[in-house]
């Protein structure tokens, strides 16, 4: 079995859908009207995984649906950006 390195973050994540407020999949819980429809986006402002520093990692927005709660599709709509501005 393959060790997994310890990992740790502190951040910062938008979300919104279009579910009641508070979204019920936040809660494990059906979406409202059985669909959930929405864009997200991140920011770690400190962190690492193992030795690879995650400082100032910020996520391009994302799409995603949900049909049940625990059924999730995503989309990245761009490129993320490292802290020195890197396209990965």
């Amino acid at each position: 079995m393959t060790d997994i390195p310890q990992w740790w973050m502190k951040g910062d994540w938008f979300d919104v859908c279009s579910c009641n407020i508070a979204c019920p999949c936040e809660f494990a819980q059906p979406p409202t009207n059985n669909h959930c429809d929405g864009v997200m986006a991140y920011h770690i402002r400190e962190g690492a995984y193992g030795d690879v520093r995650l400082d100032n990692l910020r996520g391009s927005p994302e799409t995603f649906k949900r049909q049940r709660h625990s059924e999730i599709h995503a989309e990245r709509k761009g490129p993320v950006f490292g802290a020195s501005g890197e396209c990965w």
